[in-house]
């Protein structure tokens, strides 16, 4: 795995139409040239600071450095995922299938899958995602959820991004491994779903960079 911090100006990133997660879906993509069959295989997530934008960006290959942005990649070191705890950073878009019924009251097959706006809700959304995830939340905190809303062709489309943070403890580094590389929730092509880690020795009091 290769991560990759991308950081770009305000006036850059207008001058290259990066406005919107799916523009950023694009160019990222296009930095994984001469795969026309390939499955989208990397996880983003923009974050705003002061004068323009920073990009995190992790890949199973190792991008083709554009001429956009100031790039730094490097590969996540082989022992990266072997620790116990590590703090973290999630972009997630919590979302559910709600009970659809008809008239007569009957449940349909296909509920509509809606955004999660209740703070219960999200609380056992993230607990139940950490779960399948191999880890369990040993600090968590979580800001009211965020409607993104941006162009997807010629329709507006909302995404309901929440950022949760806090410590994990890992119980099966397996699972936990395929969380890091896969993501955690829908809309990963949008720039959700990277789960961003540090490890953190409490014993030492030492903590290890990416």
């Amino acid at each position: 795995m290769f991560l990759s911090r991308v950081v770009i100006s305000s006036r850059d990133a207008a001058m290259h139409k990066l406005s919107d997660p799916g523009a950023w879906h694009r160019q990222l993509w296009a930095c994984f040239p001469g795969r026309p069959d390939a499955k989208r295989d990397f996880l983003f997530r923009v974050e705003h600071r002061e004068g323009g934008l920073q990009v995190l960006l992790l890949s199973n290959i190792r991008p083709t450095i554009p001429t956009w942005g100031q790039w730094q990649t490097k590969a996540v070191a082989e022992t990266f995922l072997d620790h116990d705890f590590y703090i973290f950073q999630l972009l997630a878009n919590p979302t559910i299938k709600r009970v659809v019924r008809d008239e007569q009251g009957n449940r349909r097959k296909n509920g509509r899958r809606t955004g999660i706006y209740s703070m219960e809700e999200l609380k056992a959304w993230i607990e139940r995602k950490a779960s399948d995830s191999g880890f369990k939340l040993v600090q968590l905190q979580f800001e009211p959820p965020v409607d993104h809303v941006f162009l997807r062709g010629p329709k507006k489309v909302k995404y309901t991004g929440v950022e949760f943070k806090g410590i994990l403890k890992v119980i099966d580094h397996r699972a936990f491994q395929d969380a890091f590389v896969h993501g955690i929730g829908p809309a990963k092509a949008f720039g959700f779903g990277m789960l961003v880690v540090k490890p953190v020795d409490f014993s030492a009091n030492n903590k290890e960079e990416l």
